[in-house]
């Protein structure tokens, strides 16, 4: 859940990947190997270490790609309503589909 991009004087300065993120890599050398949580999930850790740490978005909340850099799920809007691990808003509200 960390990484180093600064090296004075033969230290390195550990820095957390941002909430929203995680790293599972020994000897990371740029905030570029912090991994996002994936679409649908979300994560309020800082330096989180494995993708454990990103969680489903409730039913009628919803995370895309890029929103929010994985640290929030957004609301549903306009009446729409969503299952579970969601990246979009799909149902009706009052509306429900079998699987």
């Amino acid at each position: 859940g960390r990484y180093s991009d600064i090296i004075i004087f033969d230290i390195n300065e550990c820095k957390f990947c941002p909430t929203g993120k995680y790293n599972n890599i020994t000897g990371a050398d740029s905030s570029n190997i912090c991994i996002n949580c994936n679409i649908g999930k979300y994560s309020l850790t800082l330096g989180g270490i494995d993708k454990m740490v990103c969680i489903d978005c409730m039913a009628g909340l919803y995370k895309e790609i890029d929103s929010s850099r994985g640290i929030e799920c957004k609301i549903c809007s306009n009446g729409r309503f969503s299952n579970s691990k969601s990246v979009k808003c799909p149902f009706w509200k009052g509306y429900h589909i079998e699987h």
